[in-house]
């Protein structure tokens, strides 16, 4: 499995999710991301952004928003936020994977 934090190179995770070809795959790996959050990581977040289970497209783009709501309203304050700020950027790029893969499959006219 890919370490969870980068520094200063791409996020390997956000390589997976990149080199995903379907809505699946993007799916499951968030769900793989998800799970290699450890309990001590898991607990640095606030209660209100700990994606439990993601089953589709759209689950993802909730939990995109909602994390960076959070990442917003929190930022500058003494809230520990690299695992928030991870997870976070991690949604994002599956919200735009997934988006590009629509525009691919959408009729052409």
């Amino acid at each position: 499995m890919p370490p969870r934090i980068a520094h200063n190179t791409m996020h390997p995770w956000h390589e997976r999710v990149e080199a995903s070809l379907s809505e699946n795959e993007v799916i499951v790996n968030v769900q793989d991301f998800l799970t290699s959050l450890g309990p001590a990581d898991v607990a640095r977040l606030p209660d209100d952004c700990r994606p439990r289970s993601i089953h589709d497209a759209t689950d993802i783009d909730y939990w995109s928003v909602r994390l960076a709501k959070s990442v917003k309203a929190l930022w500058g304050t003494q809230f520990d936020q690299e695992v928030l700020i991870e997870v976070e950027r991690l949604f994002l790029r599956a919200s735009h994977k997934l988006s590009g893969l629509a525009d691919e499959r959408a009729p052409r006219p």
